[in-house]
């Protein structure tokens, strides 16, 4: 019992402490365990159990290697977090049914920006027909004045659903924003401002005395508000959530508005480096959709009819590269 008490004191110690046992690479290639003494800019003193107490200068220090090193050898994203991550599921037999995920993501941060661009695809299908087939991308750009919890947001986004009564959607939006919350874990911000979304594709029903094989599709520009709540946590060492509330008040109707909420979890698999497994939710609310009319595509008897609130979720193994 002892024994393991002790064994468990000098493991705690150490990972309170790493200083105790530290590897310590210089740049011509050799490494040294030794404990830390103390250090400056300049130098670095450490004790080693058969060498003794050395002095090391940092000039002899093996450099870091750069964060997010470009692509392929080259300059290209060098400093950008890059991700992309896939997942699917399926059955047969009894039921057909199949749906497929993909996401592609990058971003950087610095003194005077936060930037970042993702994109996911959604497609399923049940008894071998298709009810899932959407893509979206967005990049959003946080201009960050200096140690100021204000910042400005601009973003645009690209939205695709084949069984929407809208088939695309482009919106651009400018907000201001503070981190009412900031931490090296945590950060909660808040934004208000203004967008415009432009939709084609939008549906409208025919005139049932006009004789007409289908809908009419129509172009609409929609200008509103925007108000929005995002952030992330890091409750444990290689888990992040990262989430986002936004709610689309339309400027020229009180009663029609758009809500996004977006959350993604993420748990890093050891020990393969980079490699996460992600859960994720998106649910768009849309107050203006017409609850009466078909699914665009439908070919199911009764029609689906077209539902103000659309969720989707699911999960994929994603990999930092």
């Amino acid at each position: 019992m002892f024994w393991f008490l002790r064994l468990f004191l000098v493991l705690w110690l150490v990972g309170v402490n790493p200083s105790l046992a530290k590897e310590i690479e210089l740049e011509n290639g050799d490494k040294i365990d030794a404990k830390v003494i103390s250090e400056d800019e300049d130098k670095m003193v450490v004790e080693h159990p058969q060498l003794g107490e050395i002095t090391i200068a940092k000039a002899d220090l093996k450099k870091p290697a750069p964060p997010n090193p470009g692509l392929f050898g080259t300059r290209f994203m060098e400093g950008w977090s890059r991700r992309v991550g896939f997942g699917f599921s399926g059955a047969s037999g009894n039921s057909d049914d199949a749906s497929v995920n993909a996401t592609f993501s990058f971003g950087r941060s610095a003194k005077t920006y936060r930037s970042s661009f993702s994109s996911q695809y959604f497609y399923s299908s049940q008894q071998g027909v298709a009810n899932t087939n959407s893509f979206n991308a967005s990049y959003l750009h946080d201009f960050l004045f200096g140690k100021s919890r204000f910042y400005l947001n601009a973003a645009v986004q690209y939205n695709f659903d084949e069984y929407q009564v809208w088939r695309n959607r482009i919106q651009a939006q400018l907000a201001p924003g503070y981190d009412i919350f900031r931490r090296d874990n945590f950060r909660l911000g808040a934004k208000l401002g203004f967008s415009v979304a432009y939709t084609t594709g939008s549906y409208v029903a025919p005139d049932p005395t006009i004789p007409s094989p289908g809908g009419i599709e129509q172009k609409e520009t929609r200008p509103e508000g925007v108000v929005g709540l995002s952030g992330f946590w890091k409750p444990f060492s290689g888990h992040e959530l990262n989430a986002t509330v936004t709610y689309y008040p339309d400027l020229t109707n009180g009663s029609l508005f758009r809500l996004n909420a977006n959350a993604e979890y993420r748990i890093a698999l050891a020990p393969i480096k980079g490699l996460s497994l992600v859960f994720n939710l998106d649910n768009q609310y849309d107050a203006g959709v017409n609850t009466s009319i078909p699914v665009p595509g439908s070919n199911t008897t009764p029609p689906r009819l077209q539902k103000k609130n659309n969720l989707k979720y699911g999960g994929n193994f994603d990999y930092a590269f």
